[in-house]
C-alpha cells in the first residue's frame, strides 16, 4: 500500500464528484427469465471490464483521505494498493424517472430527469471517512441501459473524466488501452522565485477569480455576500437549448463583420458570449436576491481553461490530474445590455471573452501557482462569484467528453451512446455547459441552469430563441421560436 499528497492542482480543486449519465438501448424483448439471464450477463461484463481498467488506471481505483496530522487536516491523500478495485453496482431507479426508454428518448433525453438527491454522490471529504476515486452504478429501464459513471473532480477535470469514458469503452470491447498507466503532467513550473516577496493580498490582485474564504468550506466555493436569499430558497429551473452549427456560423460570420479578423469568433466564444448577455438581461428583469447594497456593478464570466496546452504546449493523452483553471471576464452591465440586439455591442463581448482567453500564458500560471502555494489550507481558497447576482455566469463545455467512447455491452446493439447527461442532486444557480455530442451530430446541446422565473423571461427573448433550434426540459422537444433568418436588427 503507498500513500501520498495530491498535486497542487488536485488539492485545490472542487471536492466533488463529476457526474454522468450514459444512455443506451437495451433488447429486453424476451421471457422474463432470459431477460434477467441478459442484464446478468450485462453486471459480469462490466465488471471484469472495470477490473481491466484497474488494472491498466490504477489511480481510477484508489482511495483519496482527509490527512491525520493538524497541519495537514484539509490537504488530500491518495492511497492506492493492489487490491483495489473500482466499485460496480445495481442502481434501482425511482418512479420519478421514465419506465421505458423509448420515452426517455423521444422526449429528448430531458435533462431534469437526470437532477435527484438519489443520483448524485457525496464527494466532499471529511476525516476519518475515505472516499472511493471513481464509481459506476448500473440501472436498467424497459428497453435501456443507463451508466451512472462519477469521477472525484480532485483526481482530474473535463479530460480525466473523458479518458475514464473513453478506457472504459475500450475495455468492454477487450481493445488494449494506449498507455501502461496514467501519469501526472510533468514539470509543471510550480512557482516563480519572488513568490515570497507578493503578499498574499497581491496574489490575490492578480488571480481576481480567487477569494479567501473565511472559514474552511472550499476549496472554490463561491464567495457570497451577506444577506439577501438563501441559495435554497430560490426555485431553479433547467433547460437544454439546442443550436445547429449552421445557425452557429451565422453568429459567428455576424460577430466576425464587426469585429474583423484580429479576433477569432469561435462557435464557443460567440455562444458563451451570446448567452451571458442573454442570461444577465433575463435575470436582472426578474431577481431581487441579493440586498441592494451588496449589488456589484460589474457583470462576471467565468470560464474553465485547459492552461495545459497553452503553457506547456500539450498535455498527455494518459495524463490525470487538473490542469483546469478559471478565467475571469468582466465588463460593464450596460455593456450588456447594449448587446442585447446591436452586433457591434455583441462583438465587444466576444472580444473581451477572447482577450480573457489569449491571457493565459505562463505569467498567469506562476501567479496562481504561487497563490496556491502561499495558502496552507486548501479549503479556505474561494471563487469570486455569487450566483445570487443577476449579472455573474459559469460557462462551460462537456462537448467533447465521450462522444468518441465505442462500446461493447451484452444487449446493447450499438457501439456508441444514445446520449451523454450531466448529473446533479439538485439544479445549481448560474450555470451554462455544452453537453456533450452525440455522435457526429452538428447540434450544440446547451444546458442552462437559471432561477424559474428568470428561464421563464429567457424563453421569451425573441433575440435569443432567434438562434436556437430546439428546446429540450420537462415537457420534452419543443420547436423555439423565430429561426428561419437572422433577424435584421442583429445585422
Amino acid at each position: 500500500m503507498t500513500m501520498e499528497p495530491l498535486d497542487p492542482w488536485d488539492q485545490f480543486a472542487m471536492r466533488a464528484y463529476m457526474q454522468v449519465a450514459v444512455c443506451f438501448p437495451f433488447d429486453d424483448n424476451c421471457s422474463k427469465i432470459e431477460a434477467s439471464q441478459r442484464k446478468g450477463d450485462v453486471l459480469h461484463h462490466l465488471r471484469a471490464a472495470l477490473d481491466t481498467l484497474a488494472k491498466q488506471r490504477p489511480k481510477l481505483a484508489g482511495i483519496l483521505q482527509l490527512g491525520h496530522d493538524s497541519d495537514q487536516s484539509g490537504r488530500i491523500f491518495y492511497r492506492e494498493s493492489s487490491s483495489d478495485a473500482i466499485p460496480l453496482s445495481l442502481f434501482a431507479l425511482g418512479d420519478h424517472f421514465p419506465s421505458s426508454y423509448n420515452q426517455l428518448k423521444s422526449n429528448g433525453f430531458p435533462p431534469d430527469i437526470f437532477v435527484h438527491p438519489t443520483f448524485s454522490l457525496d464527494g466532499s471529504l471529511r476525516p476519518g471517512e475515505p472516499t472511493v476515486a471513481s464509481r459506476v452504478r448500473v440501472s436498467f429501464i424497459s428497453g435501456g441501459l443507463i451508466l451512472w459513471l462519477h469521477l472525484h473532480h480532485s483526481l482530474g477535470d473535463g479530460g480525466s473524466l473523458n479518458m475514464f469514458l473513453e478506457d472504459f469503452g475500450a475495455c468492454t470491447r477487450g481493445i488494449p488501452l494506449n498507455s501502461p498507466g496514467i501519469r501526472a503532467v510533468p514539470n509543471l513550473p510550480l512557482t516563480s522565485q519572488d513568490q515570497d516577496v507578493q503578499t498574499l493580498q497581491e496574489l490575490l490582485a492578480a488571480c481576481p477569480e480567487y477569494s479567501i474564504l473565511p472559514n474552511p468550506m472550499g476549496p472554490t466555493s463561491p464567495e457570497l455576500r451577506p444577506g439577501g436569499t438563501a441559495i435554497g430558497e430560490i426555485k431553479k429551473a433547467g433547460k437544454i437549448f439546442v443550436f445547429q452549427e449552421k445557425r452557429l456560423d451565422e453568429l459567428a460570420d455576424v460577430i466576425r463583420s464587426e469585429v474583423g479578423i484580429s479576433i477569432k469568433a469561435s462557435h464557443y466564444v460567440c455562444l458563451a458570449a451570446l448567452t451571458w448577455v442573454h442570461t444577465t438581461i433575463a435575470r436582472l428583469e426578474t431577481e431581487d436576491f441579493v440586498l441592494p447594497s451588496n449589488r456589484v456593478q460589474d457583470a462576471k464570466l467565468l470560464t474553465p481553461f485547459d492552461w495545459a496546452w497553452r503553457c506547456l504546449g500539450e498535455k498527455t493523452e494518459s495524463y490525470t490530474g487538473n490542469t483546469v483553471g478559471t478565467l475571469l471576464t468582466q465588463m460593464q452591465v450596460s455593456e450588456l445590455i447594449h448587446a442585447h440586439d446591436d452586433a457591434e455591442g455583441l462583438s465587444r463581448v466576444v472580444q473581451s471573452l477572447a482577450m480573457s482567453l489569449a491571457s493565459v500564458a505562463n505569467p498567469w500560471l506562476l501567479h496562481r501557482n504561487n497563490l496556491l502555494a502561499r495558502i496552507e489550507d486548501p479549503r479556505l481558497l474561494g471563487l469570486n462569484f455569487d450566483a445570487r447576482q443577476p449579472q455573474e455566469l459559469g460557462f462551460n463545455t462537456w462537448r467533447s467528453i465521450g462522444n468518441r467512447a465505442n462500446w461493447s455491452i451484452p444487449g446493447v446493439p450499438s457501439h456508441a451512446s444514445d446520449a451523454i447527461r450531466r448529473v446533479q442532486g439538485e439544479w445549481n444557480m448560474a450555470g451554462a455547459n455544452i453537453m456533450p455530442a452525440r455522435g457526429h451530430s452538428d447540434a450544440w446541446e446547451l444546458l442552462i441552469t437559471i432561477p424559474e422565473c428568470s428561464m421563464d423571461a429567457l424563453c421569451k427573448d425573441h433575440q435569443w430563441l432567434k438562434w436556437v433550434d430546439e428546446i429540450i426540459d420537462e415537457k420534452g422537444i419543443r420547436q423555439a421560436q423565430s429561426l428561419t433568418e437572422v433577424d435584421s436588427t442583429l445585422e
